[in-house]
């Protein structure tokens, strides 16, 4: 099915880009900044879930190392 609003909607940004060029250079800035925006949430979040990551495994790490104490002194 046809989104008319949608095909109206890119008519007219079509026609205001020919009567005014600077406005495609601006929405090519403005797009830009957008996915720099992106791209720098994208790093953040990888990079906090990096960071839980490794403290998770050095909490199993430490939980592992207690039992394998335990065991070894002879603890339940």
């Amino acid at each position: 099915m046809i989104d008319w609003d949608e095909k109206l909607e890119r008519i007219m940004l079509t026609q205001m880009i020919r009567d005014d060029p600077a406005l495609l250079k601006e929405l090519g800035e403005s797009i830009k900044r957008i996915k720099e925006s992106y791209d720098a949430q994208v790093r953040y979040f990888y990079r906090l879930k990096c960071a839980r990551r490794e403290r998770a495994l050095d909490c199993l790490r430490q939980r592992i190392l207690q039992r394998i104490s335990i065991k070894r002194t002879g603890g339940v």
